[in-house]
């Protein structure tokens, strides 16, 4: 076989870089190098190899997969047979790991402890990134997976996952967390579903300073956690049982105390606001992070009197004086009143949002439309309005009132979802009244040619670029609506059309879409002044569901 492949093998999230026998003369600086390495991705599709004769043996397919799946616990011998052909390249490619790991078994925990135990497989242990362990409720095996699988053969493993833990009965044996200590190079642990006995049990996990006991020696390296994400259930979660919650609000005082003692190096917080009363009392959990950078908050603040508060479990600060220069700002399924409290944040000291990179507003009102006036280093900028009447009206203010406080001559990606509400029965076959629309539209193109915008980049995916979307699926049945507002959405952003940087999307469905990245035929733009003496239509006060 003739064709080779050693030029298209470096698949960075299939194929390990240096899978060789020697080691590097000193530690690599693991975040810098991986950051300034270029990785390009290249695919490779399968066809049939070229045999340089025509009369001589040829190998079946299914042999070669056969091999590879054989080799399965032989990752340098399956790394050169990637090198061979197209047809050794994806047999060999399917069976070779990929940069992360999961267990939802013990059987599965042997093999990869039976592939990374050999010596010769030393260099193939610094692959793996990402650790997701699923527990079995009938056949627990996750109390004694660090003895199978020490941090020492998982040397770049950064973020560990626990799934479906269950030590509310039987806690693990004082050994697994001596072999746990040894994976000092994680800095991110994520509990999902997971329940024990006392939180004592939870704070003796290793990334917490001083739950490990002085006679275990470890690196030179030292813990330091740099994200919490502290939340109960969604509140329409359905598999939530009462007392489950109750239990959450009584643990509430410990939660916080330990959420407070680990706040030194915190960079980046989430926190659901059922655990406070007020914003006086979010302040004073945030006071003790002097380093936050990158906040997201979720869900409402309490009015559970039963809730113990943050400023009742923490001993109070004489002066908050802590001001955080954000760099990342996040409201997630926060109620307009609590999220118009927590913009407050942003609007309190100029610096704290003179570097705001990166802003992410899940909003049901558009009176409560956030203001980035001020945010001078916005890069990126996410905004979801829930539940909006289906007018042009509605919509053309709540873009001017964004648009135009945009200060930012770093933006490179905003996205603005509009999810519509259903048109009234008595608006039914009616197109939305435009009012004034040669002058408002005037007035919008104006900001759309402001100096500040001149930097955006085409859009090329959806992290670049502009995209302005509406999930019409309420509006299906009257696509008289649904071409109107398109209409007018079109017109407005002719500008930016033109120029390529914007990309308009009409969401129907799951798997159904209509996207707009040029300025259509001359027929969709008549559409608007057809459109003009049509009636305005009545805002629905049904609230829909959301997305």
């Amino acid at each position: 076989m003739d064709e080779r492949v050693e030029e298209h093998t470096s698949d960075p999230e299939s194929i390990p870089e240096k899978l060789t026998g020697e080691e590097p003369q000193k530690e690599e600086k693991d975040s810098v190098v991986e950051h300034e390495r270029v990785r390009v991705r290249v695919r490779i599709r399968f066809k049939q190899p070229i045999y340089s004769s025509d009369t001589g043996p040829r190998f079946p397919q299914e042999l070669i997969e056969w091999i590879c799946e054989f080799l399965w616990d032989e990752p340098l011998i399956l790394f050169n047979c990637i090198c061979v052909c197209r047809a050794w390249y994806h047999a060999a490619r399917r069976v070779l790991s990929r940069p992360w790991i999961t267990w939802r078994n013990r059987e599965a925990l042997q093999d990869d402890a039976h592939t990374l135990i050999f010596q010769r497989n030393a260099p193939y242990r610094k692959h793996f990134k990402d650790l997701s362990i699923y527990d079995n409720a009938s056949k627990p095996f996750a109390h004694v997976w660090p003895m199978f699988i020490p941090g020492s053969m998982l040397p770049k493993v950064r973020s560990v996952e626990l799934v479906g833990l269950d030590w509310s009965t039987k806690t693990p044996h004082d050994s697994f967390f001596v072999y746990l200590s040894s994976y000092t190079s994680v800095w991110s642990l994520d509990l999902r579903d997971c329940r024990f006995r006392s939180l004592t049990d939870l704070r003796r996990h290793p990334l917490r300073p001083g739950s490990v006991p002085d006679y275990i020696a470890l690196r030179v390296r030292s813990h330091k956690l740099e994200s919490i994400d502290l939340y109960s259930p969604a509140p329409e979660h359905p598999d939530v049982p009462s007392d489950y919650l109750g239990t959450t609000a009584l643990n509430c005082q410990a939660l916080t105390h330990m959420v407070a003692a680990n706040s030194s190096a915190v960079t980046d917080l989430t926190l659901d606001l059922r655990f406070f009363t007020s914003l006086s009392a979010l302040r004073q959990c945030l006071a003790h992070f002097c380093c936050l950078t990158s906040f997201q908050a979720r869900y409402h603040l309490t009015s559970n009197p039963s809730m113990v508060t943050f400023e009742e479990t923490i001993p109070a600060h004489t002066e908050i004086t802590s001001i955080h220069s954000w760099s990342r700002f996040t409201l997630t399924d926060v109620p307009d009143q609590s999220a118009l409290q927590l913009l407050q944040l942003l609007l309190t000291n100029p610096e704290s949002c003179s570097k705001l990179q990166d802003f992410q507003v899940y909003l049901a009102d558009l009176e409560a439309t956030p203001s980035v006036a001020g945010n001078t280093s916005l890069q990126g900028l996410r905004i979801v309005l829930w539940d909006v009447a289906p007018s042009p009206q509605k919509i053309h203010s709540a873009l001017t009132a964004v648009l135009s406080d945009i200060v930012s001559v770093d933006l490179q990606h905003m996205y603005i979802l509009f999810t519509l509400l259903e048109v009234l029965p008595q608006n039914h076959g009616r197109a939305p009244a435009v009012l004034d629309p040669a002058e408002s539209i005037s007035a919008f193109h104006t900001i759309l040619l402001r100096k500040i915008f001149r930097a955006l980049p085409l859009f090329t995916s959806n992290d670049t670029g502009v995209q302005i979307a509406f999930y019409v699926q309420k509006l299906r049945d009257n696509p008289t609506v649904v071409a109107a507002i398109k209409a007018y959405v079109v017109t407005l952003f002719t500008p930016w059309l033109d120029r390529g940087i914007v990309q308009l999307s009409f969401i129907s469905g799951f798997d159904a879409s209509d996207t707009i990245t040029c300025v259509p035929t001359s027929e969709l733009r008549g559409d608007i002044s057809s459109d003009s003496g049509g009636e305005d239509v009545e805002e629905d006060k049904h609230v829909g569901e959301k997305q």
